[in-house]
C-alpha cells in the first residue's frame, strides 16, 4: 500500500516532537524537465507539475500556515531534474534533485514536516526520508546574517532608525571585500 502526500499531513510528522513550526519556503524549479523533453509549453515540464502537485497539496494541509510553495526559474539542477529546496531564516539550507511528479511529493511532505519541526533546520541523514537521502545535492549552514560586516555597521544595523556614516572608511571595510583583505593578509603573514 503506497501512501500518498494527503495521508503524511494528515498522520502528521513521526520525526517532529512537540508543536513547534518554524516558517520556510519550499523551492521548486518549474524549468526542470527531463532529457530530450520539449522545452514549451512550461505547463508540460515536470518541475512546473511538481511544482502544482506540492503548491496543492500543502495549501490543503495544517503545514500549508507554516509552508510557502514557491516556483524557481531555475535551480540549477539540471543533469538531476527535477530539483526542490528548502530553506528559512537563520537556519540550515537543503537542496534536493532527482524528485518526480505524481511519485516525490509524500517523501517531500515528511521531509518539510521535519524540517519545520526542528530548531535549526538540521535534519540528520538517517532522520529524512530514504529517497531524500540519495538525492541530496547540497546543505548550507545557516547566516547568521552580519558575520563578515565590519564592526560599526553591525551596530548601526542593531539600532533601527540610525544613519550609518561612513567618513574616512574604504571599500575595503566592507561585504565580500573583508574576505579577500583577510585572505591576502593571512598569504602575507606566511611570508615574513
Amino acid at each position: 500500500m503506497t501512501e500518498t502526500a494527503s495521508s503524511v499531513l494528515a498522520k502528521g510528522s513521526p520525526t517532529s516532537h512537540g508543536t513547534f513550526r518554524r516558517s520556510s519556503v519550499l523551492h521548486v524549479c518549474t524549468s526542470c524537465r527531463a532529457p530530450g523533453s520539449p522545452r514549451e509549453p512550461q505547463e508540460s515540464r515536470a518541475g512546473f507539475k511538481l511544482y502544482q502537485e506540492l503548491r496543492a497539496t500543502f495549501h490543503e494541509s495544517p503545514l500549508g500556515h507554516h509552508v510557502e510553495v514557491r516556483s524557481t526559474e531555475c535551480l540549477s539542477v539540471c543533469p538531476r531534474p527535477c530539483g526542490i529546496a528548502l530553506s528559512s531564516p537563520g537556519a540550515w539550507t537543503y537542496l534536493f534533485g532527482d524528485q518526480h511528479p505524481g511519485e516525490s511529493a509524500c517523501d517531500i511532505v515528511e521531509c518539510v514536516s521535519l524540517y519545520t519541526g526542528t530548531g535549526d533546520g538540521f535534519m540528520r541523514r538517517e532522520r529524512r526520508p530514504k529517497s531524500l537521502r540519495a538525492s541530496i545535492l547540497g546543505r548550507v549552514p545557516p547566516y547568521e546574517g552580519g558575520a563578515l560586516m565590519h564592526p560599526s555597521r553591525r551596530q548601526a544595523f542593531a539600532q533601527p532608525g540610525r544613519r550609518l556614516e561612513r567618513p574616512g572608511r574604504t571599500h575595503r571595510e566592507f561585504g565580500v571585500s573583508v574576505t579577500a583583505h583577510l585572505v591576502r593578509r593571512s598569504a602575507c603573514v606566511g611570508e615574513r
